[in-house]
Formats: structure tokens, C-alpha cells, sequence
């Protein structure tokens, strides 16, 4: 009996390394694909600047690496090339938001209701933007724009809670 416990403690700890072993092979994989990716889209870049493809890639590239300056630098590129694009406007809101860059994330909300001013998916993101950056009566008012004043002081309430102000959350 004592030496079916230790083949079945054995067995476990190998398929416990096993398994590791396949996290950091997968891994491997996954980040090797993402560099050839980028120099794919870099090169594609280079051969057809304007790109729209291709601009838009190199920047989503960067901001799910975590390189913010890099990613910025592209979205910025690729928006001036492609002024009314409002769903790259509003990505680059959420890169920040990501990033819980709050000022940011509402700024390019702003952009991309300058761009469309009438955008519900901009709306909420902008609205839950300003709450998260404490701005909770412009978040309730832009909420109030898109929703009913009851989802959007729920909403608001919920995100106070979120954010361990609970007797806020109350008054919602």
C-alpha cells in the first residue's frame, strides 16, 4: 500500500511539472508569435505608410504589451491619418483606462465625442471614466445622457461601492 501512495504522489508532481512545463512552453509560443506579428506589421508599415491596418495593429501591438508611450506615439499616428475614426478615439480611452489613467481615459473621450457627439458607446465609457476619476456628478450627468436616471445612479452607486466609498453609495 505505501508504495502505491508514493507512485501516486510521484505521478502527481510530475504532472504538476508537466503542466508548468506546458504554461511556459505555451507562453514561449504566444510571445514568439506576437514578436513576429510586430515585425510583420512593422514591415507593412514601412512598405505602405498609410495603412490603415497596419497603423491601427502597431499601436494596439504596443498598448497590449504594455509599452504606453510606444502605443500612444501609434494611436496618435494612426488618428491623424484617419481623423474620424471614433472607435480608435475611444480605444485609446480605454488603453488608458487599462493603464487606470483616468485623466487620460476621459481626454480621449472627449476626442471621440468631438469626432462623434453623439457615440452612446462613448458616452458610457467617458461617464464610467469620470467616475472612476472621482468626478461623480459629470459621471451621473453624462450617464443620464444614454441610460434612464435610475440605471445611471445605479451605476454609479455601484462603481462608489467598487471603490470603497460605500456610505456614497448609499446616497446614490
Amino acid at each position: 500500500w505505501s508504495s502505491d501512495v508514493c507512485s501516486s504522489d510521484l505521478h502527481r508532481r510530475r504532472a504538476r511539472w508537466a503542466g508548468a512545463g506546458a504554461l511556459v512552453a505555451i507562453s514561449a509560443h504566444s510571445w514568439v508569435r506576437g514578436v513576429l506579428r510586430q515585425r510583420e506589421i512593422s514591415h507593412l508599415v514601412q512598405q505602405e505608410p498609410k495603412n490603415q491596418s497596419a497603423l491601427l495593429g502597431v499601436a494596439r501591438f504596443y498598448s497590449r504589451v504594455g509599452e504606453r508611450e510606444k502605443a500612444i506615439e501609434a494611436y496618435k499616428k494612426y488618428l491623424t491619418a484617419f481623423p474620424k475614426d471614433v472607435k480608435a478615439a475611444q480605444e485609446v480611452a480605454l488603453a488608458h483606462a487599462r493603464w487606470k489613467d483616468w485623466d487620460g481615459a476621459c481626454a480621449w473621450c472627449q476626442f471621440a465625442l468631438k469626432i462623434d457627439g453623439e457615440n452612446r458607446d462613448v458616452k458610457k465609457t467617458f461617464g464610467f471614466c469620470l467616475a472612476r476619476a472621482g468626478k461623480w456628478d459629470e459621471a451621473f450627468l453624462m450617464l443620464c445622457q444614454i441610460m434612464p436616471e435610475a440605471q445611471a445612479r445605479h451605476n454609479v452607486a455601484g462603481l462608489l461601492d467598487h471603490m470603497g466609498q460605500t456610505e456614497a453609495s448609499k446616497q446614490q
